[in-house]
């Protein structure tokens, strides 16, 4: 494990974003701050949400990265309901985020944007389709290329690439700041999250976080 900055610089991948979880900043449209909890000891974090607004509910574990490259990986579950995954928040003050989540109730990849929105409304749209189970444990990885360009993978399998061309996204619309687990109209469990730097000596930031 690591336990300092220091040692976070040799070895960031070992750190668990998951289990500071309790610590963190959390966005929840209506139901205030009981909507999740944190087993420190264990290091998961569970989230359910009623599905009041389309946002949903989440909570942001890592710092603001600071990379242009950079990998994020979650392992959860979903025990009832519709999606969870990851979202990409570009303030901690404010709910307009990019989410990647798995939809279980209807066996897809999401991808939402309300990155340019002031209404709390998301736009979503299906990228691929992939059996998801219930209380069944999933890898969702991001991968956020320097150029802009990022792949979806689901159990280490590419499901998604913006490099196709009816899926151009500019880096203005990915942001990369603040990452973390999110839910909407489900109650999902996290088990570890963290980040990777392929091209680029680990931020500072992430690792006094």
């Amino acid at each position: 494990s690591v336990s300092s900055a220091t040692e976070c610089k040799n070895d960031c991948e070992d750190i668990n974003y998951v289990c500071d979880a309790a610590n963190k900043k959390s966005y929840s449209h209506i139901q205030g701050t009981d909507f999740f909890t944190a087993d420190t000891n264990h290091c998961k974090l569970a989230i359910t949400d009623n599905g009041y607004n389309a946002v949903g509910s989440w909570v942001l574990l890592t710092p603001d990265i600071g990379a242009s490259e950079y990998v994020i990986e979650l392992n959860f579950r979903i025990e009832s309901g519709k999606e969870a995954g990851l979202v990409f928040a570009a303030s901690l003050s404010e709910p307009q985020s990019v989410y990647v989540s798995l939809d279980a109730s209807s066996n897809s990849i999401e991808i939402g944007d309300d990155s340019t929105l002031t209404d709390e409304v998301t736009i979503w749209e299906t990228i691929d389709n992939v059996l998801i189970d219930y209380n069944v444990d999933y890898t969702l990885k991001v991968h956020k290329q320097s150029d802009g360009h990022w792949h979806v993978y689901v159990d280490d399998i590419l499901k998604w690439s913006s490099t196709l061309p009816e899926h151009q996204i500019t880096d203005s619309k990915f942001p990369n700041h603040h990452v973390g687990f999110s839910s909407w109209q489900a109650t999902a469990t996290a088990n570890w999250l963290k980040l990777s730097f392929p091209s680029s000596p680990v931020p500072e930031s992430v690792c006094s976080a």
